[in-house]
């Protein structure tokens, strides 16, 4: 059957060539030949020396145009587009465009003054027409022959310290008033560059050189002759009746701070600050012959240390006297520290400063320290030398927690700077106030014996203890400095603080001056009549002033 097939194949095969060889073939012409029309004859063509051509091609008879006519790639009307004639005029060329593809025609150009010219950036022009409305964002800032100017002193940046963004003489973005780095923020990303000064994350420290309000004590020692046994107001007061605490006292506060956006438009900040602790101690000198050293007081007993009747009056315990040698020493103390944390948010940016609202929380504590101590020996008692040792103390802690709310702002010429702070905080501080007292009586002997009570002078029975309360109080701060930008990125500056706080205890002012001497321990009558010394809150403002030498550097 292979066989059979394999025939079958080879008789078609020989009667399809056979048919070829009998159709004639279609006339041929050189492939550089002219058309029929001027084509010389076949005699005149093969007498030519011109060579035989090796490719040629077969054209049809009926074609009388080769070659074919040049057609406009171009879009022309409706009555255009039918076939023209080689020999006809073009008709003058005509655009058609889709009016939702029009292009927006562009802003006239704006004169700018000649000196601002050599400080603009090539203007960047934008790639695809876009809507008046639309053309706003970093992208198609400048079109056309528009340019955004400096002006002498603003930039690049804010000035020969501060951010790399561009600035207008109206504010941080565009002088022509399309966008800017104004309340409402810069969404996506500020066109101008941050709001100044440079720096993201910014942090210093401040030497404090203040003043406060010292805390007025009574009077505490006095001195005369024998005949006044220290009584006023014919003794001379040599410690007390006045304030103590109020000469310098040096100090340091940290700042620092970070931006959480991009434009430098809002931030977290914070604070702390504190006063050397200033302690003062007075102590009195040794006896001198022929002079009374006495602790005076106001005493409402009715009866005398003998058991007579007696008058309320004036009244002091001897410390130093004919029959009765020792030293008094009066011990003061104070202290002030704080902290607060704020958000800051911008609310005017300018290129030669900004001004930015502050709110958050402050914490600040007072502290005050009022110590008495009296080391007596008797003379004429039996057995003589006997010792005393009196004590009085007064602490008064102020804590004060409150919401803050206030403006700061930065102005500057060149590197030069001034910064400026202004905040109201508003809270409860929480007033305690403690109280204690001793004596401590030591007999001499083999072995001696010691017996210590509750009470001492002007801290007795009756005022011993603990006392707390809260009361709403206002904290004002205001504080201004001046610098210079040694850096875009280190400041050295100087300026001056000032606080206050509308409501303190003071621990010289919760003393007591009246007592009753029948409550004094060791005393030789039973105690009676009023309770004295009696407590009760005595109020005070409190301010600190000062100057502060600061540095501060930005990253």
């Amino acid at each position: 059957m292979r066989r059979a097939l394999i025939g079958t194949l080879a008789g078609w095969l020989t009667g399809a060539a056979g048919l070829m060889a009998q159709a004639p073939l279609p006339p041929l012409r050189d492939f550089d030949e002219p058309p029929a029309a001027s084509r010389p004859t076949q005699s005149s063509h093969r007498t030519t020396s011109k060579p035989t051509p090796k490719y040629r091609v077969e054209l049809p008879e009926e074609d009388e145009d080769y070659p074919p006519p040049r057609r406009s790639v171009r879009e022309y009307p409706p009555e255009m587009e039918e076939r023209r004639a080689p020999t006809a005029k073009r008709p003058p060329r005509e655009y058609v465009f889709d009016e939702e593809y029009r292009p927006a025609p562009r802003r006239p150009a704006r004169e700018l003054p000649p000196d601002d010219y050599d400080q603009l950036p090539p203007p960047r022009r934008s790639t695809r027409n876009i809507p008046i409305d639309e053309d706003v964002g970093p992208a198609n800032a400048l079109i056309g022959p528009r340019r955004m100017p400096y002006g002498p002193g603003y930039g690049p940046g804010y000035g020969p310290a501060y951010g790399n963004g561009m600035c207008g003489p109206d504010g941080c973005g565009d002088p022509y008033g399309q966008w800017g780095c104004g309340p409402a923020g810069c969404n996506p990303k500020c066109p101008c560059g941050p709001c100044g000064p440079d720096g993201r994350i910014w942090g210093g420290a401040e030497l404090l050189l203040w003043w406060t309000r010292g805390q007025f004590l009574p009077p505490l020692i006095t001195q005369s002759p024998p005949g006044a046994n220290g009584v006023l107001p014919g003794a001379q007061i040599i410690y007390g009746n006045g304030r103590v605490g109020e000469d310098v006292r040096p100090g340091l506060r940290v700042r620092a701070g970070a931006w959480i956006d991009e434009c430098n438009m809002c931030g977290v900040e914070g604070s702390f600050y504190f006063l050397g602790n200033r302690n003062q101690v007075f102590v009195t000198p040794p006896c001198p012959p022929g002079i009374v050293i006495a602790r005076p007081f106001f005493d409402v007993a009715s009866v005398e240390a003998n058991g007579n009747p007696r008058q309320p009056g004036q009244s002091a315990e001897d410390v130093c006297d004919v029959d009765l040698i020792g030293t008094v020493t009066v011990r003061t103390y104070s202290d002030l520290y704080g902290a607060d944390a704020n958000f800051r948010r911008n609310l005017i940016c300018h290129s030669d400063g900004r001004i930015d609202m502050l709110a958050g929380f402050r914490y600040q504590r007072v502290e005050d320290r009022l110590s008495i101590e009296e080391n007596l020996f008797t003379l004429l008692t039996a057995p003589p030398g006997i010792n005393f040792i009196v004590r009085d103390s007064f602490r008064t802690i102020n804590d004060f927690y409150g919401g803050q709310l206030g403006l700061t702002g930065e102005f500057r010429s060149g590197r030069v700077f001034l910064d400026w702070r202004s905040l109201l905080a508003m809270g409860p501080t929480v007033h305690t106030v403690q109280i204690r007292g001793s004596t401590t009586r030591t007999i001499p002997g083999n072995p001696p014996t010691s017996e210590t009570r509750v009470g001492g002078l002007l801290a007795l029975d009756t005022n011993i203890g603990d006392y707390q309360t809260t009361r709403f109080t206002v904290l004002p701060e205001a504080a201004v400095n001046l610098g210079y930008n040694v850096t875009n990125l280190v400041r050295l500056f100087v300026g001056y603080t000032f606080l206050y706080q509308s409501s303190i205890v003071r621990a010289g002012e919760q003393v007591d001056f009246t007592i009753n001497s029948t409550h004094i321990p060791f005393g030789t009558i039973p105690p009676q009549g009023p309770l004295r010394p009696e407590f009760r809150f005595k109020y005070n403002s409190y301010w600190a002033q000062g100057v502060n030498f600061g540095i501060q550097g930005r990253y």
